[in-house]
């Protein structure tokens, strides 16, 4: 999973990466966009880690 995260959302990846690696993870983050663009499984993910 993480590794399709990061070759089809690459700045998303990045972000939240960094939000992770510095402790700076907010308190709210909003996934948007288009059906079917996998963003369940992205927040998900973030979650879980």
């Amino acid at each position: 999973m993480k590794e399709q995260i990061k070759e089809e959302q690459p700045i998303v990846y990045r972000m939240l990466e960094n939000a992770l690696k510095y402790k700076r993870v907010s308190h709210a983050y909003l996934f948007v966009g288009d059906k079917n663009t996998k963003k369940l499984d992205v927040a998900l993910f973030f979650a879980k880690t």
